[in-house]
């Protein structure tokens, strides 16, 4: 595979780089705390790759490339360790979110940081493929005289050869909700099928229908009903927060909350059923963990609020409404469409 081959050109210009000075082939992987913007699966892919080349990648002191520099306290901690670099990953929050590939090498005595944008996807196979092209394009420079110079960026030569990161252009879910409604009402459960579609940076817009399969029911002295509700809502979604695999989110829109009544009656008085349709205004807050790279596993609570609700007559009396106050929460299973 192509990142083998560039990892081995890498690895013998560091070999036989003439001013090395440290053990060869033994490089620092920093670990970075979760909480931190840490990346524990990108940090192990990185290792893995390097380490079946037959490096040796041992872990480096916390936050000694917390700054991504190369004073003379870190290359000192690097050759002490026996070893001619230091490799971090660590999630940058923003807006906008990136993720920093900051490498420092003794053997041109400079520090090299790459910022990647959340907009173009964080992938762990291009995450691992970026890290070795780093510490490539840093070793490139042997020959070249000059006074170290912090954080730069990467040649084009070498990004050109990176493929485009995938993203995110759909999302599709779906689950289980359960619901209930002010107003008499009692609980009721059903099935939950949603879309997302990004728009830019933090932002998303979803839309979600809702199907009850397990009715409310509603009991008065004149007869009885089972109340089926479905929704049908657009939302505008703002990532809260988002820690490796795990995220948070929030957002408002609005749509239409259709409710099927289907009456029983005891004789001499007939039942009856009908269907009725309201807006309804909607507010969502929720979180969701990857399970994978296209697989998301996410809960939600929505409220919402009908200007006119509802309302349920049994023999000439409202006995009940649905959309005085709305509430549901979900569990659904949201599969990712990836694209370059």
């Amino acid at each position: 595979m192509r990142h083998y081959a560039v990892a081995l050109c890498w690895l013998v210009l560091l070999l036989s780089a003439p001013n090395a000075r440290a053990e060869a082939g033994k490089v620092l992987l920093v670990p970075v705390a979760a909480a931190d913007g840490g990346w524990l699966e990108a940090e192990r892919r990185v290792a893995a790759e390097f380490e079946a080349l037959g490096l040796i990648v041992d872990r480096g002191p916390p936050d000694l490339l917390k700054d991504c520099s190369d004073d003379r306290a870190t290359r000192d901690a690097i050759r002490a360790a026996g070893a001619l670099g230091a490799i971090e990953l660590r999630l940058k929050s923003g807006p906008p979110r990136t993720l920093r590939i900051c490498v420092v090498d003794v053997v041109t005595g400079k520090a090299t940081a790459r910022h990647w944008p959340e907009s173009g996807g964080f992938k762990v196979d291009q995450a691992a493929l970026l890290t070795v092209e780093i510490l490539h394009a840093s070793l490139l420079e042997l020959e070249v005289q000059h006074p170290s110079r912090g954080e730069v960026n990467v040649p084009a030569l070498v990004t050109d050869r990176l493929l485009p990161p995938e993203r995110v252009i759909l999302g599709a879910r779906a689950g289980l909700f359960g619901w209930g409604s002010l107003g008499g009402v009692g609980a009721g459960a059903g099935a939950l099928l949603g879309l997302s579609l990004p728009i830019a940076g933090f932002l998303s817009a979803e839309g979600e229908a809702g199907f009850s399969f397990v009715p409310a029911q509603l009991e008065a002295d004149n007869g009885a009903a089972q109340v089926y509700a479905a929704p049908l809502r657009i939302h505008l979604i703002a990532d809260l927060l988002r820690r490796g695999s795990w995220g948070l989110h929030t957002g408002l829109g609005g749509g239409v909350l259709a409710a099927q009544v289907v009456g029983s009656a005891a004789a001499p008085f007939r039942a009856t059923q009908g269907i009725a349709t309201t807006w309804i205004l909607s507010a969502v807050v929720g979180g969701g963990v990857r399970l994978s790279e296209r697989l998301r596993l996410r809960s939600d609570l929505r409220v919402g609020w009908a200007p006119q609700p509802l309302e349920i007559d049994i023999l000439g009396d409202v006995e009940g409404r649905v959309g005085a106050g709305w509430f549901d929460v979900g569990l659904s299973l949201e599969w990712f469409i990836l694209a370059r």
